[in-house]
């Protein structure tokens, strides 16, 4: 008993601090490791061990394996191209992603899809320059609503029909005669709700789009001089209290050049979160005398973490992951004619 509690909080520790320096041993690597240590030191039999494997994970592991060597391969970006011959709207995008994940997570296993499914949204969501954030919703929603389609569709459905089977025999024919009702209503309410999502993330970006067409810039130049100055072209301008609480939710994922700028009327100290941002982004605190006070980099989507000015600031500068933004640099704003410290 003491041996294993021992092994447990060995693993435990492996495990809740990802990463042990110097020894390279990850969450993974920690819970093999406490797995061996049960058998070499008797907690277990190698029967029971062996017993105790998950099949299931397994698939799941070897499914992500498979993932990585067809993104190797440019699967997923084939896959993107033809998902957008065939979608010629966010809208139709959005119904392909439901009824196509829908169907085949009705055959086959959901995780199986879900991990397949995934990269090519990311991949296709790029290429249309949207938020990618409502299709992977809508592949969640489908590949489990869709589980109530046929008596395969879903581990539970077999469970329950098995021990149905004292008092009443429930076959493949009448299962799908309810199940394709029930699949039907709930994930058209899912298509229903999600267009939601998607309309509104395409007047959130069509709002913006207003903003551009005055050519706004800003121009980051080094404190230290280890490079030259970098132009990020404004695509999206908070000047309002609604503007600056919506931001980056439900826009586009930003390109390496562009950048999204937020202006307040007066300095003060600023807080900042990600909310429903669905990419990682750099957030850079800007005080009044046009210089860079805090800098945020690689902040995570689904983040709960706030980002504070620390001191007055009176623009906020965000843009993709790895701008290069450092405390100190200088930045001048071109084209902005708002009110407020912007427009000077």
């Amino acid at each position: 008993m003491i041996t294993a509690l021992i092994i447990f909080i060995i693993t435990y520790l492996f495990i809740g601090l990802r990463q042990i320096p110097r020894l390279h041993i990850d969450r993974p690597a920690g819970a093999l490791v406490g797995a061996v240590l049960m058998v070499i030191f008797g907690v277990l039999t190698l029967d029971q061990a062996f017993s105790a494997i998950d099949m299931h994970t397994l698939l799941l592991l070897g499914m992500m394996i498979i993932t990585v060597y067809l993104r190797t391969a440019g699967f997923f970006e084939l896959m993107a191209d033809k998902m957008l011959s065939s979608a010629k709207s966010p809208l139709q995008l959005l119904i392909l992603v439901v009824l196509s994940s829908g169907l085949l997570s009705a055959l086959f296993v959901n995780d199986t899809i879900c991990l397949l499914y995934t990269p090519i949204i990311l991949e296709v969501t790029i290429q249309l320059g949207v938020n990618p954030m409502p299709y992977l919703l809508a592949l969640a929603m489908s590949s489990t609503l869709a589980g109530n389609l046929t008596l395969i569709g879903s581990v539970a459905n077999l469970i329950v029909v098995k021990q149905a089977r004292k008092r009443v025999e429930i076959g493949f024919v009448e299962y799908f005669r309810v199940g394709a009702l029930i699949t039907a209503v709930t994930i058209a309410i899912g298509i229903a709700v999600l267009a939601v999502e998607v309309r509104l993330a395409g007047s959130a970006e069509a709002i913006a789009a207003e903003k551009p067409k005055q050519q706004s810039s800003v121009t980051i130049t080094p404190a230290d001089h280890r490079s030259g100055p970098r132009t990020f072209n404004i695509v999206l301008i908070c000047d309002t209290e609604e503007a600056r609480t919506r931001g980056l939710q439900g826009f586009r994922q930003l390109r390496t050049d562009e950048a999204a700028l937020f202006v307040f009327e007066k300095p003060e100290v600023l807080i900042f979160w990600m909310g429903s941002v669905a990419y990682p982004i750099d957030i850079a605190f800007v005080s009044p005398d046009k210089k860079v006070v805090r800098v945020y980099p690689d902040c995570r989507p689904g983040s709960r973490d706030t980002y504070t000015s620390g001191e007055q600031a009176a623009w906020v500068i965000e843009t993709s992951a790895g701008s290069g933004i450092r405390v100190g640099d200088r930045v001048r704003i071109e084209g902005f004619r708002g009110q407020g410290p912007g427009a000077r």
